[in-house]
């Protein structure tokens, strides 16, 4: 999971996780006043876990997003270097075939191929 963005992991993994801590805190201290201090430490540290549990969700989210958009762009890529090879095979037959037919009638044919017309 960590292997192709371990360094973009670690950061998203920290950021998220001491967000979702201080909203913890925030909470415990401002919205939940009535506990005494050690009861409110107690409580931030119990969301640690949702806080790290939640994190994972959220990454293991992202990384299956971002398999499946690796996938769709490699479909593309794919079926792009299909239809330019097709494209490209239609315009070599079209030139053979005039080719071909300017031999037959014993006519010249200076007609550059395909591949040198595209680099001048």
């Amino acid at each position: 999971m960590f292997r192709d963005w371990e360094i973009r992991y670690l950061v998203a993994s920290v950021s998220l996780v001491w967000t979702f801590m201080i909203t913890a805190t925030v909470y415990e201290t401002v919205y939940n006043v009535q506990q005494a201090p050690l009861e409110i430490a107690t409580a931030i540290l119990q969301w640690v876990g949702p806080a790290i549990g939640l994190t994972i969700t959220i990454l293991a989210t992202w990384e299956v997003f971002l398999v499946f958009a690796q996938r769709y762009r490699e479909r593309r890529d794919r079926e792009a270097r299909e239809e330019g090879r097709k494209e490209e095979r239609a315009r070599w037959e079209a030139w053979l075939k005039r080719h071909d037919e300017a031999i037959r009638n014993n006519l010249p044919f200076d007609e550059p191929n395909p591949a040198e017309r595209d680099r001048g």
